[in-house]
Protein backbone atom coordinates (compact mmCIF):
# COMPACT_ATOMS: atom_id res chain seq x y z
CA UNK A 1 0.00 0.00 0.00
CA UNK A 2 1.17 3.65 -0.56
CA UNK A 3 1.81 5.91 1.90
CA UNK A 4 -0.58 8.13 1.44
CA UNK A 5 -3.13 5.47 1.68
CA UNK A 6 -1.94 4.01 4.23
CA UNK A 7 -1.97 7.35 6.17
CA UNK A 8 -5.74 7.90 5.18
CA UNK A 9 -7.09 4.36 6.65
CA UNK A 10 -4.36 4.88 9.74
CA UNK A 11 -6.03 8.04 10.40
CA UNK A 12 -9.96 7.05 9.44
CA UNK A 13 -9.31 3.44 11.14
CA UNK A 14 -12.83 4.18 13.20
CA UNK A 15 -15.35 5.38 10.44
CA UNK A 16 -13.76 2.83 8.04
CA UNK A 17 -14.95 -0.13 10.06
CA UNK A 18 -17.99 1.34 11.00
CA UNK A 19 -19.16 1.52 7.07
CA UNK A 20 -17.47 -1.87 6.72
CA UNK A 21 -19.62 -3.23 9.79
CA UNK A 22 -22.44 -1.55 8.46
CA UNK A 23 -22.64 -3.07 5.05
CA UNK A 24 -24.50 -6.52 4.50
CA UNK A 25 -22.15 -9.43 4.73
CA UNK A 26 -24.95 -12.29 3.70
CA UNK A 27 -24.29 -12.21 -0.11
CA UNK A 28 -20.70 -12.43 0.21
CA UNK A 29 -21.12 -14.60 3.11
CA UNK A 30 -23.10 -17.26 0.59
CA UNK A 31 -20.64 -16.84 -1.93
CA UNK A 32 -17.36 -17.37 0.38
CA UNK A 33 -19.20 -20.64 2.36
CA UNK A 34 -18.88 -22.94 0.01
CA UNK A 35 -15.35 -22.07 -0.69
CA UNK A 36 -14.07 -21.70 2.72
CA UNK A 37 -15.62 -25.15 4.30
CA UNK A 38 -14.53 -26.16 8.12
CA UNK A 39 -11.28 -26.43 8.43
CA UNK A 40 -10.01 -24.41 5.56
CA UNK A 41 -6.95 -22.20 5.99
CA UNK A 42 -8.21 -18.88 4.67
CA UNK A 43 -5.83 -15.60 4.81
CA UNK A 44 -7.67 -12.44 4.49
CA UNK A 45 -5.12 -9.85 3.10
CA UNK A 46 -6.70 -6.61 3.76
CA UNK A 47 -8.64 -7.62 6.53
CA UNK A 48 -10.33 -4.23 7.48
CA UNK A 49 -12.86 -4.88 10.17
CA UNK A 50 -12.20 -7.91 10.87
CA UNK A 51 -15.61 -9.16 10.30
CA UNK A 52 -15.04 -11.75 7.88
CA UNK A 53 -12.01 -13.84 9.83
CA UNK A 54 -14.41 -14.18 12.73
CA UNK A 55 -17.41 -15.04 10.86
CA UNK A 56 -15.07 -17.84 8.80
CA UNK A 57 -13.35 -18.76 12.58
CA UNK A 58 -17.27 -19.31 13.39
CA UNK A 59 -18.49 -21.60 10.65
CA UNK A 60 -15.20 -23.80 11.71
CA UNK A 61 -12.34 -22.28 8.99
CA UNK A 62 -8.92 -21.69 10.16
CA UNK A 63 -8.80 -17.94 9.43
CA UNK A 64 -6.25 -15.48 9.68
CA UNK A 65 -6.10 -11.63 9.11
CA UNK A 66 -3.08 -9.32 8.32
CA UNK A 67 -3.89 -5.41 7.30
CA UNK A 68 -1.21 -2.69 6.60
CA UNK A 69 -2.66 -0.21 8.52
CA UNK A 70 -2.14 -0.57 12.18
CA UNK A 71 -4.97 1.45 13.19
CA UNK A 72 -7.30 -0.67 11.10
CA UNK A 73 -5.69 -4.09 12.96
CA UNK A 74 -5.84 -1.87 16.01
CA UNK A 75 -9.83 -1.22 15.79
CA UNK A 76 -10.60 -4.88 14.97
CA UNK A 77 -8.89 -6.52 18.19
CA UNK A 78 -11.04 -3.93 19.94
CA UNK A 79 -14.09 -4.47 18.58
CA UNK A 80 -13.39 -8.05 19.03
CA UNK A 81 -12.80 -7.63 22.50
CA UNK A 82 -15.74 -5.37 22.93
CA UNK A 83 -18.34 -8.19 21.12
CA UNK A 84 -16.57 -11.41 22.88
CA UNK A 85 -17.01 -9.89 26.73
Amino acid sequence: MDPRTLDWYNANAPAVVDAYEAADPHRFHDFLAPLCPAGARVLDVGCGSGREVAWLQKTGALAWGVDASAAMVQEAYRRARKNTG
